[in-house]
């Protein structure tokens, strides 16, 4: 597993608090872009729960609430800035 930044996780983790989004800390054992990013940047990461909790597969399956929920708290005003401001 990677350490993402912990400014940028704490700070995903107020946006969603500010928006009234649920949130849990989780480890993914899945290969993602942003452990690649995290090595030259600060990076944190947001999923949304799927069905039976099975991802990356084709049956895949993400209810559209929780996937708004998911782009509401990446697009916090306050969480863009950090991410600008790394």
């Amino acid at each position: 597993p990677v350490a993402f930044d912990e400014a940028c996780v704490a700070e995903v983790k107020r946006a969603c608090e500010r928006l009234g989004v649920s949130h849990q800390y989780i480890t993914s054992g899945a290969g993602h872009d942003a452990c690649y990013v995290a090595q030259r940047a600060p990076t944190a990461m947001l999923f949304a729960p799927c069905k039976d909790g099975i991802s990356h597969h084709e049956s895949e399956s993400a209810e559209p609430e929780d996937l708004e929920a998911v782009t509401r708290s990446a697009e916090d005003r306050r969480t863009v800035e950090i991410a600008e401001l790394g």
